[in-house]
């Protein structure tokens, strides 16, 4: 088996720091395939939310929103892939709208696009890449102001990469995302996110790859004036990171990836510290029994750019469990288990007590998924969440349903 130390490098240094939501893109070299490729496809979902607002009854109404709603998501994907000498242009899309029955203004587009160009040289991959995306806000964002925001990031990466079947590999990523928000309350949300990562890899396919990582990342958010200072509220993170990862036989992988992450504002109220240091890690466990079941697991620390009203940064906890059943090739059965803790803190510029900063997120999940042929399927799909939160306000429970045809249509 081939070992690419550097590719899973990249990957354990940028998870230490990537955006949530609409926010920037991973730090992080694409993996591409070499064979061109063309995929069409179109895809439509409908579904039943009991708590579209993500908070409780009266909120909702301060919000103007009915409580529970119906959703219809039309989409077209796009995935191309052509290489040309030692050269590989690629463009992946998935582009729809999201329409509500009695929330009509919550419809909102729904985009995603990223593509770039890589080039081999000898041992080498050097890429170019770039991604925008547009979405409604994810209510459970808004504390306060409109609750109508449409979020539009645009990313661009370059690096490289550098290895050998086995031995040492190197590779570096940078990149940098410009967050814009179409409300105007929402304005001092915006944000510039500059990242870069650098690692060192070794490895064998008796022993797996090894890997040690440094990323360093800094958002300022221009709209957020200091008083007293030209300049927007900022802050900088520094991340050391050890990974590991390897295939043991045909049943267990193991990803993993855990270090340490230093946090610095550079502007801080009085009384709240300035800088700090936090454990921060990325483990990613599957296992199978056999050809019909798979099991997996997650654990993920990660201090992210914080794209909510009041707030510079999120520190996450993600707990995740997740069974696959196929119970023939047409027929396959999922069934999984979410916990999310969150902690933020209040930017520079205003004062604590109005926002959401800590809160507890669990959910369970569960689908089916029939595929007559391989140009369609279907997919019926169940959600609940729960969430409690410091302001008692936002907590709320949520049940969605959904059902999701999709096409390829070549």
């Amino acid at each position: 088996m081939r070992l690419k130390a550097w590719a899973f490098v990249a990957v354990a240094a940028s998870g230490v720091f990537a955006a949530h939501e609409a926010g920037a893109q991973q730090a992080q070299m694409p993996t591409v395939a070499t064979k061109r490729e063309i995929k069409l496809g179109a895809r439509v979902e409908g579904s039943y939310d009991t708590n579209v607002s993500h908070s409780n009854k009266a909120v909702a109404a301060l919000r103007g929103l009915k409580l529970s709603d119906y959703l219809a998501t039309p989409a077209a994907t796009v995935s191309i892939v052509q290489p040309f000498g030692r050269q590989t242009a690629f463009l992946q899309g998935d582009i729809g709208y999201v329409f509500h029955k009695y929330n009509p203004e919550l419809d909102s587009q729904h985009t995603s696009l990223n593509g770039g160009l890589t080039s081999q040289l000898s041992s080498c991959n050097v890429a170019l890449t770039g991604a925008y995306s547009a979405s409604q806000t994810e209510l459970t964002s808004f504390d306060l102001a409109s609750v109508t925001n449409v979020q539009h990031t645009t990313t661009t990466g370059a690096g490289f990469q550098c290895a050998r079947p086995s031995g040492i590999g190197i590779g570096a990523f940078g990149s940098r995302s410009q967050v814009k928000n179409a409300d105007a309350t929402r304005r001092t949300s915006d944000a510039d996110i500059e990242t870069l990562s650098s690692q060192i890899g070794y490895g064998r396919p008796n022993l797996g790859a090894f890997s040690l990582g440094y990323s360093y990342s800094r958002t300022q958010y221009p709209n957020r004036i200091i008083p007293g200072r030209p300049v927007g509220d900022s802050f900088f993170t520094t991340s050391y990171v050890a990974g590991y990862q390897r295939q043991f036989g045909s049943r267990l992988q193991v990803n993993g990836s855990g270090g340490l992450t230093h946090v610095k504002r550079e502007f801080a109220p009085p009384g709240v510290k300035q800088s700090f240091n936090s454990a921060t890690y990325n483990v990613d466990v599957s296992y199978g029994l056999g050809p019909r079941i798979k099991i997996e697991g997650a654990a993920v620390r990660a201090y992210t750019p914080s794209q909510q009203l009041g707030k510079s940064y999120d520190k996450s906890t993600n707990l995740n469990g997740k069974i696959e059943y196929k119970a023939s090739p047409r027929l396959s059965f999922s069934l999984g288990a979410q916990q999310q803790e969150q902690d933020s803190n209040v930017d520079s510029t205003l004062p604590p007590g109005l926002f959401v900063t800590q809160s507890k997120t669990r959910s369970v999940s569960a689908s089916a998924t029939y595929s007559p042929t391989r140009r369609w399927s279907v997919a019926l799909s169940v959600r609940h969440d729960d969430r409690t939160a410091d302001l008692p306000q936002f907590n709320y429970t949520s049940t969605r349903i959904g059902l999701t045809a999709q096409a390829n249509l070549n």
